[in-house]
């Protein structure tokens, strides 16, 4: 469990810490240390998301045009 995971649930995803604690088995004592954390390190963190996003988008990018199956699933 990173402190990316549990903003990334709260910011993408809309979930609470009540939510994410019990969605990732963690205790919310642990919930509300990893936003703490993330608020004195909010830049680096942001930063991180980021490069992440970036990174699954270049290989959703790369596999897509490379001809291979869509990541999506095929409609019905």
């Amino acid at each position: 469990m990173r402190v990316t995971d549990i903003v990334v649930a709260m910011r993408n995803h809309e979930r609470t810490p009540d939510q994410i604690a019990e969605g990732f088995q963690v205790s919310l004592a642990g919930v509300y240390a990893a936003l703490s954390y993330y608020n004195l390190h909010k830049d680096d963190i942001d930063g991180d998301i980021n490069q992440q996003i970036k990174k699954a988008r270049r290989l959703r990018d790369k596999h897509v045009g490379s001809g291979q199956a869509s990541l999506s699933p095929t409609p019905l």
